[in-house]
């Protein structure tokens, strides 16, 4: 709570300015971030969490608009079907695919007191009392080829971080795969946002404890290098790939990500290094957040 008002929201602002309007029903908690189904208009949110005291852990939630677009509809968090309130944390089997169900968070914006702060359960609290499962500090979220891919930062018996896929089916099911478990921070030191490449291939960003990397995964599970901070420790953030054919967004809409030729050279990675989060503004020398375009070849490589 900051000057009488509540935190905690997505927030609908138009691309010319405007008013921001909270969108309550997409629930109160720490957000992350959202990916949105192109072929339903579901928008899945990742936590990172805990958010509130008594909080457990952090949930994977769908919002389903009552109109394609809506700000009124319903949220509903993760659940392992077979298997309420699991805890993912130390999962670490990438072999088997689990069925999942969706259970309800009736009051997704619980009503707070001034001084108390929450009122009744949180959220994550209301959607693991009805069965749902539990990860560990949820940041990056992405859509592509029919699959919402999401990044728990903490998870994994390392404590060093899990990357899922889900694959939607029907209204109410689908599956969940753990894709990749890091064994180590040489491996993999807490993802945090990430984006499908035009091969359908992931690519973490890192905001680990030393060195930060752009890591790259593959749907199999494979892992490498693509790029290293040697600047400073800030955190890789905001990875997006861009191409100057608009074409090519309905190819990842559909799943299609079959080579592109020549097109390949005229895809852009843009991705950003934090920068300073404290201290003098603009910040001094050397901790300026900086923005970086990544040109191919990409279809010499796993992205």
């Amino acid at each position: 709570m900051t000057a009488g008002k509540p935190h905690g929201y997505c927030f609908d602002v138009g691309p010319l300015g405007g008013s921001p309007n909270p969108i309550k029903s997409m629930g109160r908690f720490s957000h992350e971030a959202v990916a949105v189904d192109p072929r339903t208009d579901i928008v899945y949110e990742t936590e990172d969490g805990p958010s509130w005291p008594g909080d457990t852990g952090s949930g994977f939630y769908r919002f389903i608009p009552t109109y394609g677009g809506s700000q009124i509809g319903e949220l509903q968090m993760m659940k392992i079907k077979g298997q309420p309130g699991v805890n993912t944390r130390f999962w670490v089997d990438t072999s088997t695919t689990w069925e999942v169900e969706w259970a309800d968070v009736p009051v997704p914006d619980p009503p707070t007191n001034a001084s108390n702060g929450l009122l009744g359960p949180s959220p994550f609290q209301q959607g693991l009392a009805n069965g749902g499962a539990s990860f560990q500090r949820l940041e990056g979220c992405w859509y592509g080829g029919g699959s919402i891919y999401f990044a728990s930062t903490s998870g994994g018996a390392a404590g060093r971080g899990q990357v899922w896929e889900f694959r939607p089916e029907g209204d109410d099911g689908g599956l969940l795969t753990l894709i990749f478990e890091s064994r180590g921070e040489f491996e993999l030191d807490s993802p945090d946002n990430l984006a499908v490449s035009p091969q359908g291939a992931l690519l973490l960003c890192e905001d680990g404890s030393g060195s930060n990397f752009l890591r790259g995964v593959t749907l199999d599970g494979r892992i490498f290098d693509f790029a290293e901070n040697v600047l400073n420790d800030f955190e890789f953030a905001g990875a997006t790939f861009a191409e100057a054919d608009p074409a090519w967004n309905d190819r990842k809409i559909r799943g299609d990500h079959a080579p592109l030729g020549n097109r390949w050279e005229r895809v852009t990675l843009f991705v950003n290094t934090q920068g300073s989060t404290s201290g003098p503004n603009p910040p001094s020398a050397g901790n300026e957040g900086l923005t970086y375009a990544i040109w191919g070849p990409w279809k010499e490589g796993a992205l």
